[in-house]
């Protein structure tokens, strides 16, 4: 009797068993539908002509593409062999003309993409560190070739032939949390970052040499910033949202509003008093008239919107969701929003989420959430039986639930009847399951069990210390193998 928890294992069991192959073809082909969504952690858009438009998500270790407006998603791996996660993804201005795109990882540095993200190549030559935080690319990048690169730990780098070289430009003590590149006086750049101490930097030089202009003394770290040199707009931390009129050497505070209520993902948590002062993004979106609209995303609240420089706001909210255990993990529950302009004039508004990705085509309309994630994505399996025992499979996937097997894979059973929810994480076999029929499957901050070999699903009360401790007790203590 033997178990396989996860899917390096099982290639070995692909090899002994070919069969299984077809079984893993047959399954991600499953169509259904709703498809799962799952935590955004960035996004980028940008036009690609009249009737369609590139978006790209990043799912922790994954990347997906839209051809369809949101309709379907296509995963990106060709190039792709990073085993870390990726943390920031940028299009060229010019995306439509030379399909180029940019890829930071945690640890295998940055990669670049000239086919709209078809093929991939590590472009990492002088980076010093391949913990890459976040990149930033010029306004100008088809002329002068030229992004910047923060990592982690601290330090930026820059090139300026499109990521084949780096140069380090701030020292590596300096840990850069946001990137902006605004618009100056005579077509000039100026690049504004800001860092983790919540100092705000200036570079007149396209990223050359860099200078301290503004520190806020009890704001934390610097999350966002947007705008043109006369409007330049800074979210912070702790401190909410700041507005400055002089190139980011002075700021006044920018109110957002109180609503009656809470905020539709707040809870009463006295760390958190409102308004929401977590600021996650600041994006500033010049419209056709010459106005520009600025759009604030805090980490409860959702989406702020105003149209005459941050004197008034609307609140746009309508349609969004959330997922309690961005709570329980202490990650923001909105993060990231984008703005496309399609040649005809109208717009499409993009939000990153931890509960997934919301779509908009009018702020006087409500976010419609977004299928990303395949139904058929197997996240966890187990096997069971041996010399004397038949071959039972289990899978459990992200968005479909439960499927079992006990011919090889002629025929399959799908049981989700008590689950609560279909997006599971991992199965487990009983010890004993030829006598009592048990399994154990997994999901987000549940444990069930099934005895009638997962035709109906039973919740397992689990106790008060950490939920993954908490899993690994219960399966201890009910005789299930764990790792």
């Amino acid at each position: 009797m033997y178990y396989v928890t996860d899917m390096s294992k099982f290639a070995i069991e692909i090899k002994r068993a070919p069969w299984l192959a077809s079984v893993m073809l047959l399954l991600a082909s499953v169509s259904h539908g709703h498809s799962p969504h799952h935590l955004i952690t960035d996004l980028a858009s940008a036009p690609n002509g009249e009737s369609n438009a590139h978006t790209f998500i990043l799912i922790t270790d994954q990347v997906f593409r839209s051809d369809a407006r949101g309709a379907s998603w296509k995963h990106l791996v060709n190039g792709l062999n990073s085993q870390y996660s990726f943390t920031s993804v940028e299009m060229s201005p010019d995306y439509a003309i030379d399909r180029t795109l940019f890829l930071a990882s945690s640890g295998d540095g940055v990669y670049r993409s000239r086919d709209s993200g078809e093929s991939w190549q590590k472009v990492t030559g002088g980076l010093d560190s391949l913990d890459i935080a976040r990149l930033s690319i010029s306004r100008n990048f088809s002329s002068d070739g030229r992004l910047l690169a923060a990592a982690h730990s601290g330090g930026v780098w820059r090139s300026t032939d499109g990521g084949d070289s780096w140069q380090m430009v701030l020292t590596e003590g300096v840990e850069i949390t946001s990137f902006s590149e605004v618009a100056g006086l005579q077509e000039q750049s100026v690049v504004i970052a800001g860092d983790s101490d919540g100092n705000v930097w200036r570079s007149d030089d396209n990223g050359r040499l860099w200078e301290i202009v503004h520190e806020f003394s009890a704001a934390g770290a610097i999350t966002g910033a947007s705008g043109l040199i006369d409007h330049v707009y800074v979210g912070t931390e702790k401190g909410g949202l700041y507005q400055s009129s002089d190139g980011g050497h002075s700021f006044v505070q920018v109110l957002l509003p109180e609503e009656s209520g809470r905020p539709i993902c707040k809870k009463d948590d006295p760390d958190h008093p409102q308004p929401d002062a977590h600021i996650t993004s600041v994006t500033v979106f010049p419209d056709a008239a010459g106005a520009n609209t600025v759009f604030v995303t805090s980490w409860y609240g959702g989406v702020y919107v105003s149209r005459d420089n941050a004197r008034s706001w609307s609140v746009w909210r309508d349609g969004l969701t959330c997922e309690g255990q961005a709570d329980s993990l202490s990650v923001p529950h909105f993060r990231d929003l984008e703005v496309i302009e399609l040649s005809d004039g109208r717009l499409i508004y993009w939000l990153g989420a931890f509960d997934g990705l919301f779509r908009s085509v009018d702020e006087a309309s409500p976010w419609q959430q977004q299928e990303t994630l395949p139904l058929g994505l197997i996240k966890g399996m187990a096997l069971t039986g041996g010399k004397n025992q038949p071959l039972a499979i289990a899978l459990s996937t992200y968005g479909g639930g439960f499927y079992l097997t006990h011919d090889r894979g002629a025929t399959w059973t799908i049981g989700n009847k008590g689950l609560l929810t279909t997006r599971l994480t991992g199965m487990a076999f009983s010890p004993n399951y030829s006598d009592d029929d048990v399994i154990y499957a997994g999901a987000i901050r549940r444990l069930l069990r099934s005895s009638d070999r997962g035709k109906s699903w039973q919740l397992i009360a689990l106790d008060t210390p950490g939920f993954g401790s908490r899993v690994r007790n219960k399966l201890a203590s009910l005789g299930v193998p764990v790792g």
